[in-house]
């Protein structure tokens, strides 16, 4: 019963089924008029987090994707992404390590890699079909940051009340 439960929740998360709540959309989509999927995706998502809390069943943690594709950083709604990088880092729990080499890897490599190239790496690095002009380059920044955020939000409450000085010296770095 709990596959059920876990498919029932990623259906209300990936928009394949309508919360009685309200009527909504994808997670990883915005709607050019209005987004209503906050109270389904919200809910769903905190529900996987506290089921698999602490359990780094990583076959739950992989579904909650972070866009890496030019297709979904266009169409993704960055607000969602510093929750799902939070729940999954929370359910792969002794995964986690107070390092920036770990923050940094929680970012998809694509993002990570557009983030640092400069105009003619970027369009040397595109598919054929795509041109630069094609990014969205606010949600590609909202995601990187979202995620990193949404990663030391989590290595946080790990690591609270243990007095790690390698993760209080990471989060002052990262909010400077």
């Amino acid at each position: 019963k709990d596959i059920k439960l876990d498919d029932k929740l990623f259906d209300i998360l990936e928009g394949r089924i309508k919360s009685q709540a309200s009527d909504f959309q994808a997670s990883n989509c915005l709607d050019p008029t209005e987004n209503k999927n906050e109270l389904g995706f919200n809910g769903s998502l905190m529900a996987l987090g506290l089921i698999h809390l602490k359990s780094n069943k990583e076959s739950v943690a992989k579904r909650i994707r972070i866009p890496s594709t030019i297709h979904e950083v266009r169409c993704c709604n960055p607000c969602n992404i510093l929750f799902k990088s939070f729940v999954r880092n929370i359910i792969m729990w002794e995964v986690m390590e107070s390092s920036s080499e770990f923050v940094e890897q929680s970012v998809p490599l694509n993002i990570r890699t557009w983030i640092r190239s400069d105009y003619l790496q970027l369009s040397m690095l595109l598919p054929l079909n795509v041109s630069v002009a094609d990014i969205d380059f606010q949600n590609l920044y909202l995601i990187y940051y979202a995620t990193r955020v949404g990663t030391l939000y989590a290595l946080a409450i790990k690591f609270a009340g243990t007095a790690d000085h390698l993760l209080k010296r990471l989060l002052i770095a990262a909010f400077r």
